[in-house]
């Protein structure tokens, strides 16, 4: 009875010592598991803060460059820029190309017709005829030049000069419309009114004519038509 005692103690004390060790491990993994649900708290709010950010980067960035597109068009022709704290204003460049120099006609009525001639070429101005009209001023006078003094006109232009005959004008005639007759029918219809025609060209109808059709003229003045080739 002595012997088998302390076997019956021991064995009595043992399931004690592993039922405290058992309690312990069993409370371990709530610990841990409380650990791990904040980490993944922490990581999912990090992954939604970033998302965020991305949107509304984005969302800038579209919202900027629709800005910038609608804005583009109405830009004016001097931009001012911001560079470093200072302003820097920039105009576009001009096409000289595309702006004529002009030149008023210089007066002529009085002078004689060459040094006529030459105030037109000093000014740049060309003469392309040179009709004659009655009136009263001595002959080869210059009554009148078209286009008139005054009148602005692209260097190189051509100025029509209109002499006088020496005699005066009895009255005014409307002068007709020539285009499509040939010379001999132009000169015909011309004189029916009293007016004379002076060709040049080809040998075709009527492409222009000097003075325009529908203007008054003295009776007796000369109407100047271009012909086809």
């Amino acid at each position: 009875m002595r012997l088998h005692g302390p076997r019956r103690e021991e064995a009595v004390t043992m399931p004690e010592t592993t039922r405290d060790e058992t309690t312990r491990a069993a409370s371990t993994p709530r610990h841990d598991a409380q650990d791990m649900s904040g980490r993944t708290i922490l990581v999912l709010g990090g992954i939604m803060t970033v998302g965020v950010a991305a949107v509304l980067g984005m969302t800038t960035v579209v919202r900027g460059a629709g800005d910038a597109s609608s804005e583009a068009p109405a830009r004016p022709a001097a931009v001012t820029q911001e560079n470093g704290g200072a302003l820097e204003t920039t105009t576009r460049p001009v096409r000289r190309g595309a702006i004529t120099p002009h030149v008023a006609v210089p007066p002529t009525r009085g002078l004689d017709q060459r040094t006529a001639r030459v105030r037109l070429r000093a000014t740049g101005l060309v003469v392309a005829r040179v009709l004659r009209i009655p009136a009263t001023p001595p002959a080869g006078t210059v009554v009148r030049s078209d286009p008139a003094a005054g009148t602005g006109v692209p260097v190189g232009g051509r100025v029509t000069l209109y002499t006088s005959t020496g005699v005066p004008a009895t009255s005014q005639v409307t002068v007709p419309y020539l285009g499509g007759l040939d010379a001999a029918q132009a000169r015909l219809a011309a004189a029916r009114l009293g007016l004379r025609v002076v060709a040049g060209g080809g040998a075709g109808t009527v492409r222009e004519q000097t003075p325009a059709p529908g203007s008054l003229t003295p009776r007796g003045a000369e109407i100047a038509v271009t012909l086809h080739t």
